[in-house]
């Protein structure tokens, strides 16, 4: 929850959104999907289906804009 909280703290608080934002928010659902690896039955529960959802959503679209300009 940490890795996630401080992703969307930074990205909200920065006055300047930059390819690391990206990367922590990747980060963040690549380790949202790591924690599926130590559970018995290998689902997450709806909420953290939506948080993983929504960092690579926020990852993809921080990068898109980025190459936009």
């Amino acid at each position: 929850m940490s890795v996630f909280a401080a992703a969307d703290k930074d990205e909200r608080t920065c006055p300047e959104v930059t390819k690391n934002n990206a990367i922590a928010f990747k980060r963040a659902g690549d380790f949202i999907m790591v924690l599926t690896l130590f559970q018995a039955d290998k689902m997450l529960t709806e909420e953290w289906q939506k948080r993983q959802k929504y960092c690579v959503f926020k990852a993809g679209t921080i990068m898109k804009s980025l190459k936009a300009g």
